[in-house]
């Protein structure tokens, strides 16, 4: 989490219906791996404060090597509990901006572009969204349903695109 002086505070060209314009003050949720309690209470007297709570993106768990952490979807709930007038604003997945804006930095085409995630919801939709070609890596993380939300590939590991890869090279001798 960043508080309204970082980069996160800074403004983005983003379509008004996801970006609020004149956003005077904001609070920008995007990690919640250390000392969440005074993040939280941050977050919480900034939304009292009536600033903009803004997550980069909705997810509730994500993968760590002996399972799960809470991720910033957790923190924004617990925010929106605390003081629910607030309506947080997601300024990454599930929504395009933040890919276009990486697009342009890296100046890459989408059809050289492919989008990873284990979330079927955020990274899946986010990627089909800015019309990337996308791979889910079916793992246990239990995901929110998405409608009409399709990878053009399941792997259950990525050492399968290493596998699929070397197939399709031949051998190297």
């Amino acid at each position: 989490m960043r508080s309204a002086n970082s980069r996160c505070s800074q403004p983005l060209r983003q379509p008004d219906t996801i970006w609020p314009p004149r956003t005077r003050r904001s609070w920008c949720s995007d990690s919640i791996r250390h000392s969440t309690t005074p993040k939280l209470r941050t977050a919480i007297r900034a939304a009292l404060a009536e600033a903009a709570i803004i997550a980069t993106n909705p997810d509730v768990l994500t993968p760590v090597h002996d399972g799960y952490d809470p991720c910033v979807g957790v923190m924004t709930a617990a925010v929106v509990a605390a003081v629910p007038s607030v309506m947080p604003i997601v300024v990454g997945k599930p929504h395009p901006f933040l890919i276009e804006q990486a697009l342009e930095h890296l100046v890459t085409a989408k059809r050289e572009t492919i989008m990873f995630g284990d979330q079927l919801a955020t990274d899946i939709a986010a990627g089909n969204a800015a019309g990337l070609r996308s791979i889910l890596l079916a793992s246990d993380v239990p995901f929110n349903a998405a409608t009409g939300v399709v990878p053009d590939r399941v792997v259950s590991s990525l050492l399968d695109l290493l596998d699929a890869a070397s197939k399709r090279a031949g051998p190297l001798s």
